[in-house]
């Protein structure tokens, strides 16, 4: 390896020649995604099924896929510069791009199954500032990779003052503080959010029927034919729930297979004052989180979690736009002392001031508010399903209307907040748990609004924006609110710590 780290990154180089393949599966995807609603006509109406129509269609296509795919290769050069990574590409339109190494925040490596055939990488460079990352190399030669980012990160560490020897130290030792085995990974699967997975089911199949009616198939004809029996089977109470079964599975089996695919032999290592992040089956991605690129720290539990000791954990980094969970680093199967210990090494320096947290509740206006929402949306529609020909239906409705009360009183019950010298924590659940950490010193930004009918309360939220998002303190007095943000501002102007 340390051969390969005297590499002469001043001259442009190629990536390696698998690239090739793997733009021309990029080129691929995208046109058959445009093309899915299409395909799935020639399957159903099999008169447009016959060979030599399929390859007047099919050999064009691969022929022009193999022609961007060899050009966008041998017009990809990356070389290193004045500080700077410059990249040269283009197809249809040259460009070139480049990249101050000071702003690089982490290089990150990615395998999927062409990758790792081939013994190449896909490397992404993560920037300040970006939400996504800011430039990706196909496919490079795995010591080449490596080298590069050894490159970056000694370019770095020449540039900051803040890293001592001892850190030059941790950089090239990597400590394992987690790893998910088989057995907890089939257990993350079962406690997954199967709702969530139900839910892309439906929403398939409604994409699926706006794309088949806007291409021409008169699917609500079709759907009118089968109404009536559908009508008839859903007033059996054994069929909607032999249905509810049936969805309940399908979308477990989505869970477990989304699961598997994502966090196969996830690892979790310590390195050079960060988390190293490496997980999947088919695609394997690697990703670094520095410290102080860290801006809120966030675990969760569904139900099913809490009740097995499963927690997940979402480390928000910081971007030029608002960052959801699911672009955040996310690490799941973890027990409650491997979130207090991953929790620690972020927050080493405010761990006396967390233990001291008390968390407050919200005003009950909270879940008056939403109460009187859901009433006003409900209690119509219990009072028309009485005067339908069937005892059935205010039953569902009734049951729905008691579920979304309950889950909105256990919602008020769990969201509490707390400010302390140098932390702010946020709790929240429905019929889990979950806690958002942001230290102070982070903050970009505070703002308090309030409803008219907050300001007759006397009552306020409160946001607050670090440079990976935010956190809301709803539906608490005004002059609490007016108080935190006067402390917040305060303590954001004195301080002196870099917050990325």
């Amino acid at each position: 390896m340390k051969k390969n780290r005297h590499i002469d990154f001043s001259q442009p180089m190629m990536q390696s020649y698998a690239a090739i393949l793997l733009i021309m599966y990029q080129f691929y995807k995208i046109l058959i995604r445009q093309l899915f609603p299409l395909l799935i006509i020639v399957l159903i109406q099999r008169k447009w099924m016959n060979v030599n129509r399929a390859m007047f269609f099919i050999i064009p296509f691969a022929a022009v896929g193999a022609k961007y795919g060899i050009v966008a290769f041998f017009r990809y050069r990356f070389y290193i510069k004045g500080g700077k990574l410059i990249v040269n590409k283009g197809v249809f339109k040259r460009s070139k791009v480049e990249i101050p190494l000071e702003r690089i925040q982490s290089v990150n490596f990615e395998q999927n199954i062409i990758h790792r055939l081939f013994n190449v990488v896909r490397l992404n460079l993560d920037t300040a500032g970006s939400a996504k990352n800011e430039l990706e190399l196909h496919a490079l030669d795995k010591d080449i990779a490596e080298a590069l980012s050894h490159k970056v990160l000694s370019f770095k560490k020449k540039m900051s003052a803040s890293i001592d020897k001892q850190e030059h130290f941790q950089e090239r030792k990597k400590e394992e503080i987690f790893r998910l085995g088989f057995g907890q990974l089939i257990k993350v699967g079962l406690t997954e959010n199967h709702i969530r997975s139900g839910g892309i089911i439906l929403f398939f199949f409604i994409w699926l029927f706006d794309n088949l009616r806007d291409i021409g198939l008169d699917m609500y004809e079709k759907t009118e034919e089968y109404l009536p029996q559908a009508e008839v089977f859903l007033q059996s109470l054994f069929v909607v729930v032999l249905l509810l079964i049936l969805f309940f599975l399908s979308s477990m089996a989505i869970s477990m297979i989304r699961t598997v695919l994502q966090y196969y032999q996830l690892h979790m290592y310590r390195s050079a004052g960060g988390f190293i992040i490496r997980s999947g089956l088919l695609n394997k991605k690697e990703n670094a989180a520095k410290d102080q690129k860290i801006q809120i720290f966030k675990w969760t539990q569904n139900l099913l979690q809490y009740w097995t000791g499963i927690y997940k954990l979402n480390l928000r980094q910081a971007s030029s736009v608002q960052v959801s969970d699911k672009s955040s680093l996310r690490v799941i199967g973890l027990s409650q002392s491997d979130v207090v210990k991953s929790r620690n090494y972020v927050f080493r320096d405010f761990i006396d001031d967390i233990d001291r947290l008390e968390h407050e509740s919200v005003n009950v206006y909270y879940f008056l508010r939403r109460f009187l929402i859901w009433s006003y949306l409900f209690i119509p529609f219990i009072f028309i399903s009485f005067y339908i020909d069937s005892p059935v239906y205010p039953g569902y409705i009734i049951f729905l209307y008691a579920f979304v009360v309950l889950s909105t009183y256990f919602s008020f019950r769990k969201k509490r907040y707390a400010i302390g010298e140098e932390m702010i924590s946020l709790r929240g659940g429905t019929f889990g748990n979950s806690q958002s950490l942001m230290a102070i010193y982070k903050i970009q930004s505070v703002r308090m609004r309030s409803t008219p009918f907050q300001r007759r309360r006397g009552l306020a939220t409160l946001e607050i924006f670090s440079a990976s998002g935010g956190i809301q303190i709803p539906e608490i007095k005004t002059h609490i609110a007016n108080t935190i943000r006067d402390y917040i501002l305060y303590k954001v102007e004195r301080s002196r710590r870099n917050w990325m």
